[in-house]
């Protein structure tokens, strides 16, 4: 199922976003980092950050504040993305696709689909990658892909090959 072909989650109040510089941020990232060496050490995967991150709102930075988001700048998102990194390389890492997506929702001309997109943000979802392929050509915004999309019960059963899917494992969608 691709994002666009997605029911939009119904809204609901978020709790609000972390603020880049808070206190709050500063204790996530004091949580995060208090863990990753183990992680690392252990090759534990992070599902339990993962989780604290959207619970925080972090996975919002970016979207407008009036659309639910913490309203960051880009210079703000990066060094957040950076301040995270310090803490937890892997973690920052994984939300890599999930960032670039916020970005193409803030940057998209349609209306409806720039909602979509919202809507589905707001819900706290982690988007993945899962559009990489190695046969797949830029074409504007979009890309040209060989994979092939059947009707699957409610969604879609994609068939094709994936080389690149850092942080899909951690994704609500795709």
């Amino acid at each position: 199922m691709t994002v666009t072909d997605a029911a939009a989650p119904t809204p609901t109040a978020p709790a609000p976003a972390v603020r880049p510089g808070s206190p709050e941020l500063t204790a996530l990232l004091a949580r995060i980092a208090e863990g990753a060496e183990e992680r690392e050490q252990q090759e534990q995967s992070p599902y339990d950050v993962i989780a604290w991150i959207k619970a925080s709102g972090l996975t919002r930075l970016r979207v407008p504040a009036e659309d639910g988001g913490g309203g960051a700048s880009v210079r703000e998102l990066f060094e957040t993305i950076i301040a995270l990194a310090e803490a937890d390389a892997n973690v920052a890492h994984i939300l890599r696709a999930h960032f670039w997506f916020v970005e193409q929702q803030l940057d998209t001309a349609d209306p409806e689909a720039r909602e979509r997109g919202l809507a589905l943000l707001r819900s706290g979802a982690v988007v993945g990658n899962g559009f990489s392929e190695q046969s797949s050509k830029p074409v504007g915004l979009f890309f040209d892909t060989a994979f092939t999309a059947a009707p699957d019960g409610d969604g879609y059963l994609l068939d094709g090959e994936k080389f690149y899917s850092t942080g899909t494992l951690y994704s609500d969608y795709t």
